[in-house]
């Protein structure tokens, strides 16, 4: 058992169910569980967040909930316990990944973009706009998170639990449509 799925099980509200339930719903999204329990665990402070109702709202978007949900999204999630709110992810993110043309994450961390800001997906290291403000201490005080900040701390936060994950040996893998003059046809970059 993964660290993630032994601070879910002793976490009240969560449990067996909600471990046996995430498997699920990992699997209808397509990344492994231990990513989805990770990104869940970042987003309620290690499963202490529960709820009905769900308290302590994030300041700056007002979200809540296993994933942060916002109040922009109808909020049927604000009643619903943790085990019942898995069942709103993989709609949740096939409605992000769909426009992105996602189909595998390569890392928990794009995962947790998708949750963060999938928007971050395409920006460069040093652009802000992924989360708000972070108190750094001392002389920098209080500045706009980098989106490589937020992979940062991410990162720092998944390997201290014992995630781990291996990034392909290319730049670039996917697959696109192509039209170059009358020619329509598709490019692929594998990680061989």
């Amino acid at each position: 058992m993964s660290s993630y799925q032994s601070l879910a099980r002793n976490a009240r509200g969560y449990g067996d169910d909600f471990i046996n339930q995430a498997m699920v719903t990992a699997a209808r999204i397509g990344m492994p569980v231990d990513w989805l329990l990770a990104i869940i665990a970042l987003e309620t402070s290690d499963f202490a967040a529960t709820g009905p109702p769900w308290g302590g709202r994030n300041p700056l978007d007002h979200g809540a909930g296993i994933i942060g949900f916002t109040g922009v999204d109808g909020g049927a999630w604000e009643q619903m316990t943790p085990v019942q709110q898995l069942d709103l992810l993989p709609n949740y993110f096939i409605r992000l990944t769909t426009p992105l043309e996602i189909s595998t994450f390569r890392s928990p961390i794009e995962a947790y973009f998708m949750v963060r800001g999938p928007w971050a997906l395409l920006m460069a290291p040093g652009d802000t706009g992924v989360g708000g403000q972070i108190d750094w201490g001392g002389t920098r005080g209080k500045q706009n998170a980098t989106r490589q900040d937020v992979v940062n701390i991410a990162t720092r936060i998944f390997t201290e639990h014992g995630l781990t994950w291996t990034l392909p040996t290319v730049g670039m893998e996917g697959l696109w449509l192509v039209r170059i003059g009358s020619w329509l046809g598709q490019f692929v970059v594998l990680d061989n």
